[in-house]
């Protein structure tokens, strides 16, 4: 046995012998206040009405006569009867005071009571979800799902390539760590920079790492994925489950975190939702109504021709299996991600949708990552019930303009891109630079 179950065990019989100490010394420690008499006083108070006083002008004091004892008489006492409804409340009176001592001295009981609270076994879950929470011990068990919404984060990425005329990301930014807190879902929070451009530190403040983050890049490709991947190393000792959401969006579904939580242990990786739908930013209504891929293959075992599929937007994985993929895929610097990890979980190539023969050369490059994710998920996912409510929003660039550009020549992981010591990605390419916004 090690030195850390030890501790626990120790801490564990301590505790125990605490508690049965406390309740076998508060057994011994009697009452001093007869609680049936301040009940009856206090009834009977409150329902004898109170007569008003009139005021009488002050007269001479007479000196009273002493009274003279009585001589009690051999009689017999007759008893004089009481209303009734006096008796009944004096009746009721007895017994609320009759309970409610009997509620008090049950408290005071030591073993008993420990035993009614359900006795060592009960303490001991107690303790042990003290311990849980102080991360001093591993392997812990619930019965309720809530109590695992501290271990689950939403991860907030935040970056703009022209924060003059991209603030509405940081508004729905704002409006989205607010929908998180009204849950109860811790949020991580990202937000890059790019001096090159004069940005200066919206959101977040210096200093305030892991919860805010602050870092600078120099290149404009799609870099949320990798912004996802920085946030996830710098806070392992945080989260359990890891959220990743775009911030404009809102769920129909009140319990998709806590069926999120259910499914990310019963599976390996979780979409969150099953329909996406677009909404106008002018007015309150949905325009596109799209499935997603993991939802139509879950029904039909296979991808139709001719039909649109959502596949990306909000996700969800715990991290023993996020540590067995070492990142999310995120060198897709012209975008597609989402629909590299729906393809992992399919069965086979075969199953790719035609996107991924459009671009040919693009997708080749990110075909390894989307083989070992396929090797490391098995094919195991869950699809959360219900609607993606999605804002409308302005595109960073033109994605499917530059995957053209890019999709058949012109750009190799291994050559073209490296990382810094925070795991950002970077383009050492100056040709492969030519293509994104400058």
């Amino acid at each position: 046995m090690n030195n850390k179950c030890l501790i626990q065990l120790l801490l564990l019989y301590f505790a125990a012998f605490v508690a049965l100490f406390y309740y076998s010394e508060t057994s011994h420690q009697d009452p001093q206040i007869n609680s049936s008499s301040i009940t009856i006083h206090l009834s009977k108070t409150l329902s004898t009405p109170v007569q008003p006083t009139t005021p009488t002008e002050p007269t001479n004091p007479t000196p009273e006569k002493p009274e003279e004892p009585e001589i009690p008489e051999n009689k017999p006492s007759t008893p004089t009867k009481e209303p009734e409804e006096t008796k009944s409340v004096n009746k009721l009176d007895r017994y609320n005071a009759r309970l409610w001592r009997k509620e008090k001295v049950s408290d005071r009981e030591g073993p008993s009571a420990f035993l009614q609270h359900g006795g060592l076994v009960s303490y001991v879950n107690r303790v042990n979800k003290i311990l849980c929470n102080l991360k001093i011990m591993q392997n812990c068990h619930s019965n309720y799902i809530s109590d695992s919404i501290d271990l689950m984060y939403a991860f907030a990425p935040l970056y703009a390539i022209r924060q003059d005329i991209q603030s509405l990301y940081y508004t729905l930014h704002d409006y989205f760590l607010g929908y998180m807190k009204s849950i109860g879902i811790n949020s991580i929070v990202l937000e890059a920079i790019i001096p090159s451009k004069n940005q200066k530190y919206l959101k977040t403040h210096p200093g305030k790492e892991p919860y805010e983050i602050q870092i600078t890049v120099d290149d404009t490709f799609y870099y949320r994925e990798n912004l996802l991947n920085v946030m996830a190393r710098k806070t392992y000792d945080l989260w359990e489950y890891m959220l990743w959401i775009d911030a404009h969006q809102v769920f129909e579904n009140i319990y998709w975190w806590e069926e999120s939580i259910y499914q990310m242990e019963q599976k390996n990786i979780a979409h969150l939702f099953q329909h996406v739908y677009y909404m106008r930013a002018d007015r309150n209504q949905s325009w596109l109504d799209y499935a997603t891929v993991t939802y139509k293959y879950q029904l039909y075992g296979k991808l139709l021709e001719g039909t649109n599929y959502f596949a990306g937007n909000a996700w969800g994985i715990r991290k023993e299996k996020y540590m067995e993929l070492d990142y999310i895929l995120d060198t897709c610097i012209a975008g597609g991600c989402d629909y590299s990890l729906c393809y992992s979980l399919l069965k086979s190539t075969d199953d790719w949708p035609g996107g991924f023969n459009k671009f040919p050369h693009y997708f080749s490059e990110l075909k390894p990552w989307i083989l070992k994710a396929h090797d490391v998920l098995e094919e195991s996912f869950a699809v959360i019930r219900g609607k993606l409510f999605h804002i409308e929003h302005p595109h960073l660039f033109d994605y499917f303009g530059i995957q053209t550009k890019i999709g058949h020549c012109c750009f190799s992981i291994k050559d073209d891109l490296y990382r810094d010591e925070n795991f950002t990605l970077h383009i050492k390419s100056p040709q492969l630079k030519e293509f994104f916004p400058k």
